[in-house]
């Protein structure tokens, strides 16, 4: 060969072209004269020392040389190696050995299992045994021999048994023809034969093979071999690896583990067994390919479609067509199971009536709970519970605003029921609905000694007393709905009522009421009215003036429970509902279905948030039916209703509204307890408090009263601020007006803690470099929250919470500013005005001048902002113990040792007005709680999520195992939504913060919804709101801090061309510290990535902006982090990061990308390998299986 002709080789790839490349290197390093340093090294230690300097220097030079022309024949990701290898070619050769040739040693196995199966008879001399062709060179083979292909097998096991994965095979083989699912003949110009090593074995045939591959994580995936020969003289069955490659697949290995991937999903997991890679698979019974003759009757029935047996037998024996087998053939296929026509045709049994008699009350109580509604009722419930005595079939209603109310329900119907009758109840008949098919409801049963009878899966007519008492409530409401022409809201007062009448309508199988068979006396009707009637409610004296009506108009809705009153929504005033027993009815049947002319004004300008009974009531208390109760003596009809109201007792002797005379105590919110009926038969529908929007609506409201104690209060904290001074403004200046703005504050449990009012000034009228400059002010990021709860966690810190009022009020203006005086708190001329002499909410300097006020007073008390969040204070005292203070505006946590956080309590309750709310449970919408005893923290948003599930209507919703299946895809195609009907900007909005609080799992999702905020589809609401089905099931999951050991960890992942509308990849990467996240990230990147290792690269990058961040933040918090480690799944990337390579795979990335190198060598950062199965970042880049997203979730910390 020319020595100047260029000798062109394929560069290394991996597996897929490593054989080839291989013999290829060999050739090239013999014609130069190099091959020797590449072999094994034979020489023994003296040898290797005696040698001249001359002749080292030589065999440095071959390696050199050697080393260069392998280096410049292989990809860049593996030019790593080549600089690790020190110089010595044969180290490098070696390595790669190491790397690809594990999945082709199947060729070695070959030979080694050859020789082992040479055998001498007794006598027979070596140079016959050579002779008879059976020596080294396999001459002339024993003619009689049956031909083999042999490959080494697990001990104790068949060959024929195992599927090995091949790079050397060029087709799929098998030799054993019931693995075959169809099978065809050669055709014409296709081998006959196949050649192994020194065999050749004969082909009777081609057809498809399905295996059920196993991976270690326990998916299956059943796999199609196609085109696959067969060789029954091979005794072995080899999966061709090129075969897959060809089809798109890519090759994975790590140490004896060899898997192969499809679009990033794993499909198929080998294993080495002495040096063979062997798939896992499951075992499945033999295919049958060929039909046994003596089956005969069964292959008809499969040929007529999986026709009944029994009637082709009926054929057969009318001679109705011809050619079917015999009567007896076909019914004798008839006596055996088709799996096939039991998973085509089988239905359900039919359900039997029950022949069950109940002989006293509550032997037996059915129980359901129907919804939710599509509509919320006027006091905010989507259900109703229902509870019916077997024996009387008298019924009881409760109206619930969320399902896990149900249990209370149940608890109070039984205390109730119980203390009544004297008697207890003995079983209790319910469906497995999850609101009573869980353990609390279970340990109530154990604890009450009621047995808990439930339905079959999915067979709820066996619960048909509770399904039919349900669709007769339902049917008595749609009707009284459409007579009355109430808006849909009232439905809750409808069912009410329809429970009421129905327990004093008699039943076909005993001919008497519910109640009297219930109770044993005979209900009075007398009192009954027609519901949604017109009506004319009396008005107090002390209600009215002289010449005022004394009558009210309204609609009739139901009767009070507890007092002998009638429950009437007004249409004249107030739009509320009434109590009242001075009524007078007009129950004449009108001619308009609407009911138009009872109304004053439109029907529809009645809302729900306006609708309060009068008289108090708590808020949370779900809305109930009491059981029936015993009429009084006297004839008179007594409430059906036991048990106390939840309302407050009634002023004045006619029960009816009461006179407010002062002001109203409001107790907080509790669920009630098992022995406390809140609300009987047909109870109240108090509707919540909402948040006006303007002074008036505050004034006018139900809660007025309380709504001006808030503003007293906040006025007076303005007063003691000195926060202006009353003067006259100079000329030309015209004040900025203010106005008041109102807040419900509600506890971790969504229960209203307290009502708050504040100024606010319009600071968009102002101008800037007028009256405003800077207005920058740091807040504090949830990560430092987290991180601070962790380090809480481990160190057992006491972490207490703090609400600083009127915060933004301390702090000191440098401009001047004029302000109007705030409404109903106008004192001197017109024209005096409020010179502000302290910052104001909604002023635009007011966080900044707030900000510069508590660093000021913070650096007096010991205490120096964070470098990494300014928003995070530290002190350290002479011992080393630190004390944190992390603010958010006006909300702030103390974290340290019992006595320094009491000392710092006291100081800032010296300089501002704060209120001291303890130990943290609920902060900025996350709920804290803590076991001191295990020394861990949780965080959760469950409020949170039972709110937006609430709001969308979703809280019955089947709970998805996964946000987003593997095979769903969000693409930008489809048709466009109708944003004005469905709200998706404030759902994904709302998810998104959950993802960024306390939910990584949602990370990925939401992220890729919110690119469409403006152009959402169908499909896009579609998949946001299977995210709420998944959040369904997993509201009481988060974060657990809680590992002895403090020790920052990072993990960075990326989803290769992940976008299918942009191919952009996906950076993901998730911070550990104390057993779980307190950083995640899942971001599209910026460009398009030429391969793996430049995607994966780019997110090594930004996870180490994060990493960096951390580490300062890591100093402050007191954690040792001189280098952060980050783990990554993928070599090349990590190649590239350790080692200055530049090729034309990898000049094109962005040079802010390699930051990350200089970073590694100064020592801040350490990349180091992690396998893909133990990579938790791998949920933040794309969508998972449901086994691999619980296993990422488990390793960040998420219960």
């Amino acid at each position: 060969m020319d020595s100047h002709e260029k000798i062109h080789i394929e560069k290394l790839k991996g597996a897929e072209n490593y054989q080839t490349w291989k013999v290829l290197i060999q050739l090239l390093l013999t014609e130069k004269g190099l091959r020797k340093t590449i072999d094994p090294e034979s020489r023994s230690t003296e040898e290797m020392a005696a040698r001249t300097p001359a002749v080292k220097a030589k065999e440095e030079e071959d390696q050199s040389k050697a080393l260069a022309a392998i280096g410049l024949r292989v990809s860049p990701e593996f030019l790593g190696i080549i600089t690790d290898s020190n110089g010595s070619a044969r180290a490098a050769w070696q390595e790669f050995s190491r790397m690809f040739q594990s999945v082709t040693n199947a060729r070695k196995m070959m030979l080694r299992e050859k020789l082992a199966s040479l055998r001498m008879e007794q006598g027979e001399s070596a140079a016959k045994k050579q002779d008879s062709g059976e020596g080294r060179n396999g001459g002339n083979r024993n003619k009689g021999m049956k031909k083999s292909m042999v490959f080494a097998c697990p001990p104790g096991s068949s060959l024929e048994d195992f599927w090995i994965l091949d790079s050397g095979a060029s087709a799929h083989l098998c030799c054993q023809k019931e693995m075959f699912s169809e099978m065809r003949e050669l055709r014409e110009g296709e081998a006959e034969e196949i050649h192994g090593v020194g065999d050749s074995v004969r082909v009777e045939g081609i057809g498809k093979v399905p295996l059920i591959c196993k991976t270690e994580e326990g998916e299956m995936t059943e796999v199609i071999l196609e085109e696959v020969k067969f060789a029954p003289q091979a005794q072995v069955n080899l999966a061709a690896l090129s075969k897959f490659l060809n089809k798109g697949a890519t090759l994975h290995s790590e140490k004896s583990e060899v898997c192969l991937r499809m679009e990033g999903e794993k499909f198929l997991e080998a294993s080495s067994h002495e040096g063979v890679s062997v798939i896992r698979t499951v075992s499945r019974k033999p295919l049958a390919f060929a039909v046994n003759q003596g089956d005969k009757g069964r292959l008809w029935h499969r040929r007529f479609g999986h026709a009944s047996c029994e009637t082709l037998a009926k054929m057969a024996q009318d001679s109705l067509v011809e050619g079917l087998p015999s009567a007896a053939v076909l019914r004798k296929a008839g006596e055996t199971l088709c799996e096939d026509c039991v998973f085509a045709k089988q239905t359900r049994k039919p359900f039997h009536p029950s022949n069950r008699q109940s002989e006293n009350p509550l032997d037996l109580v059915h129980t359901d709970l129907c919804g939710p509604m599509h509509t919320k009722s006027a006091g905010g419930a989507r259900y109703v519970v229902t509870f019916i005595d077997d024996y009387s079939r008298c019924g009881t209603v409760q109206l619930l605003k969320t399902k896990d109310q149900a249990k209370q329900a149940l608890e109070a119907y039984v205390s109730c029921v119980e203390t009544q009758l004297g008697r207890k109840v003995k079983k209790i008949q319910s469906d497995r609905g999850g609101e009573y098919w869980n353990s609390e409801v279970t340990e109530f049963c154990a604890r009450k000694g009621i047995i808990h009878q439930k339905t079959n899966p999915y067979s709820s007519p066996e619960n048909g007393v509770a399904e039919r008492l349900n669709r007769t409530l339902l049917d008595k409401v749609r009707a009284m709905l459409s007579e009355s022409g109430l808006d849909l809201k009232w439905w809750g007062e409808a069912v009410l009522t329809a429970s009421y009448v129905r327990n004093r309508t008699a039943t076909k199988t005993h001919g008497k009421t519910p109640l009297e068979l219930f109770f044993g006396q005979k209900p009075s009707v007398k009192e009954l009215r027609v519901f949604g009637c017109k009506a004319f409610v009396h008005t107090p004296i002390q209600k009215r003036k002289k010449l005022d009506p004394v009558a009210k108009t309204g609609v009739f809705l139901g009767y009070e429970p507890g007092t002998k009153g009638y429950r009437i929504l007004l249409t004249s005033d107030e739009k509320t509902v009434t109590i009242s027993r001075d009524v007078t009815f007009d129950e004449t049947e009108r001619k308009d279905p609407e009911g138009a002319e009872i109304w004053e004004e439109p029907l529809q300008s009645v809302s729900p948030e306006k609708v309060e009974p009068e008289g108090e009531m708590r808020a949370e208390a779900p809305e109930t039916e009491n059981p029936p109760e015993a009429e009084p003596e006297s004839g008179t009809e007594k409430e059906n209703g036991t048990g106390g109201s939840s309302g407050t007792e009634k002023n004045g002797e006619e029960g009816a509204e009461p006179e407010v005379t002062g002001k109203r105590v409001r107790k907080p919110s509790q669920r009630y307890s098992s022995k406390e009926w809140v609300t009987a038969n047909l109870a109240k529908e108090t509707a919540e408090p909402v948040e006006p929007k303007t002074l008036e609506e505050a004034l006018s409201s139900p809660e007025a009263e309380l709504w001006r104690e808030a503003l007293e209060e906040e006025f007076a904290s303005l007063q003691e601020n000195q926060t202006w001074e009353l003067c006259d403004p100079p000329p030309g200046v015209k004040p900025i007006p203010c106005k008041w703005a109102f807040k419900l504050k509600k506890d971790e449990n969504g229960n209203v803690d307290r009502f708050k009012a504040r100024l606010v000034i319009k600071g968009f009228k102002q101008k800037k470099g007028v009256d405003y400059d800077e207005v920058f002010a740091p807040v504090s990021r949830h990560v430092t929250l987290r991180s601070l709860l962790a380090v809480a966690a481990a160190e057992n810190l006491e972490v207490d919470q703090l609400d600083i009022k009127t915060a933004f009020l301390n702090g000191d203006l440098e401009e001047e500013i004029w302000m109007e005086q705030p409404e109903l708190f106008e004192t001197g001329e017109k024209q005096t005005a409020c010179l502000l002499k302290k910052s104001l909410y909604g002023l635009k300097q007011a966080p900044r001048a707030w900000y510069l006020k508590l660093t000021s007073e913070m650096r007096k008390l010991g205490f120096e902002p964070s470098a990494a969040d300014p928003a995070l204070f530290t002190k350290a005292d002479g011992n080393g113990k630190r004390t944190f203070v992390a603010v958010w505006v006006d909300d702030s946590l103390v974290v340290g040792e019992k006595l320094a956080v009491a000392e710092v309590k006291e100081a800032l309750g010296k300089i501002f007005t704060v209120r001291d709310l303890g130990p943290v449970r609920y902060f900025l919408g996350m709920e804290v709680a803590r076991d001191r005893v295990k020394r861990t923290v949780k965080l959760t948003q469950r409020r949170a999520a039972l709110d937006l599930l609430s709001e969308h209507g979703m809280e019955a919703t089947r709970a998805r195992r996964v946000p987003l299946n593997p095979g769903e895809k969000i693409l930008k195609q489809g048709e466009p939504l109708n944003v004005e009907k469905f709200p998706y900007s404030s759902l994904v909005g709302s998810l998104l913060y959950l993802a960024n609080c306390t939910r990584p799992d949602l990370a990925q999702v939401t992220g890729s919804l919110a690119r469409f905020m403006s152009c959402p589809t169908e499909d896009h609401w579609r998949l946001a709101r299977n995210v709420l089905s998944y959040l369904a099931g997993t509201s009481n999951e988060g974060l657990t801090y809680g590992a002895e050991s403090l020790e920052f960890v990072g993990f960075c992942d990326a989803n290769h061309g992940g976008d299918p509308e942009t191919r952009r990849s996906t950076t993901g990467y998730v911070f550990l510290l104390g057993g779980a996240a307190v950083s995640w990230a899942s971001k599209l990147q910026p460009t398009v990535a030429y391969s793996t290792v430049e995607a994966e690269y780019m997110a090594a990058a930004y996870a180490a902006k994060e990493g960096l961040w951390i580490r300062k933040l890591a100093a402050d918090l007191g954690v040792e982090c001189k280098r952060m480690t980050i783990l990554s799944d993928n070599q090349g990337a990590l190649q590239l990061i350790k080692h200055p390579i530049t090729s034309q795979r990898s000049k094109h990335i962005d040079i802010s990308h390699h930051f990350v190198r200089e970073r590694v060598i100064r020592g801040e950062l350490h990349y180091d390998y992690c396998c893909t199965s133990k990579m938790p970042a791998d949920f933040l880049t794309k969508a998972l299986t449901s086994s691999k997203f619980e296993l990422c979730k488990e390793m960040i910390g998420m219960q």
